[in-house]
């Protein structure tokens, strides 16, 4: 428990208001707590040159903060990052299938982003952006497989926590991405067309 006084000098009386906040860490602080990064396609219509179509992807949006985080006891930093982890909070991703897997982050300071695999004290596989407000990584993953997503702060840099938007995007391969699911074109049946040549 915590308590406030408020004391005034002799008899005197003043008017003080008062406010009061608190800032519990935030729900995915902890990476058993990882906030789900749905895996549900929506179709999105897409055109280049003069194709139109719609493909399935994967584009999922969110809010977070690094703002009271704290660190798993041994977390690993990221790939050439500065400092150990002083707060982070996790993302997990379970990829459906194979396909190109993009995380990126508009942050209110700077901040690192790392994708992984493994626990926080065994963080493998990863690749960590630079300390930016807007970092952004991509990778290939591997369809049934646990990627974890991870934005945090340095001890290098021990007040820059704060607030940032989220953005999950995975594009799946497609289905005749390899020669054995080749796709066989659809041939008409040939027609005689007859013109008359003057001379």
């Amino acid at each position: 428990n915590y308590y406030l006084a408020f004391t005034c000098p002799g008899n005197n009386v003043y008017s003080c208001p008062f406010s009061f906040y608190f800032f519990p860490p935030p729900a995915n602080d902890n990476f058993a707590n990882a906030a789900v990064i749905p895996n549900t396609y929506i179709a999105t219509n897409f055109a280049y040159s003069q194709v139109a179509g719609a493909i399935p992807i994967i584009n999922y949006a969110t809010s977070g903060s690094t703002l009271h985080a704290t660190a798993e006891t041994g977390e690993e930093g990221g790939n050439g990052t500065s400092g150990s982890v002083l707060g982070s909070v996790w993302y997990s991703f379970v990829a459906p299938t194979n396909g190109y897997f993009s995380i990126s982050a508009n942050c209110s300071v700077d901040q690192y982003l790392d994708i992984g695999q493994g626990t926080p004290s065994n963080f493998t596989n990863v690749i960590s952006s630079s300390m930016t407000q807007s970092p952004s990584l991509s990778r290939m993953a591997i369809g049934g497989q646990t990627y974890y997503a991870r934005v945090w702060t340095s001890t290098s840099w021990p007040t820059w926590a704060g607030l940032f938007t989220l953005q999950a995007l995975f594009y799946p391969e497609p289905l005749n991405d390899n020669w054995t699911n080749q796709v066989a074109l659809p041939m008409q049946t040939p027609t005689t067309v007859l013109y008359t040549l003057s001379y």
